[in-house]
C-alpha cells in the first residue's frame, strides 16, 4: 500500500478494502464517519479501536455484578471499572499492550 497522505486517499482504500470484500459496509461507514472533518488515521488503528471497546465493554460487564445495588463496591473494585472506562484516554490508546490493561481486584 502507498503512503497515505491526505484523507481523500485514506478514504479511497477504505473503498478499495469495501469492494474487494476485505471490510464491511459497517467499518466503511465508521471509517468515513471518523474520518470525513479529521486528519487520516491508518486502517489498523479502526480495527484496534473496536477491538479494545469490545474487550473494555466485556471486562465492564463481567464486573457488573459488583455494582448492585445490594451490595457496596470495595474502593478497589469502584477503581478499575473506572480505570476501564478511561481506557480510551491511556496514552497508548488505541494499541494497547497487556500492562496497560487494568488489573482485576
Amino acid at each position: 500500500m502507498a503512503h497515505i497522505t491526505t484523507t481523500e486517499e485514506l478514504l479511497e482504500e477504505y473503498k478499495t478494502a469495501l469492494d474487494a470484500g476485505a471490510i464491511t459496509q459497517e467499518i466503511y461507514d465508521q471509517a468515513v464517519a471518523i474520518h470525513r472533518d479529521g486528519a487520516p488515521k491508518p486502517p489498523r488503528v479502526i480495527k484496534y479501536d473496536m477491538i479494545n471497546r469490545e474487550r473494555r465493554d466485556g471486562l465492564l460487564k463481567e464486573t457488573d455484578w459488583m455494582a448492585m445495588s445490594d451490595r457496596t463496591m470495595t474502593a478497589e473494585q469502584i477503581a478499575y471499572r473506572q480505570a476501564l472506562r478511561d481506557i480510551t484516554s491511556h496514552e497508548n490508546w488505541p494499541n494497547l499492550n497487556d500492562e496497560d490493561w487494568p488489573t482485576l481486584p
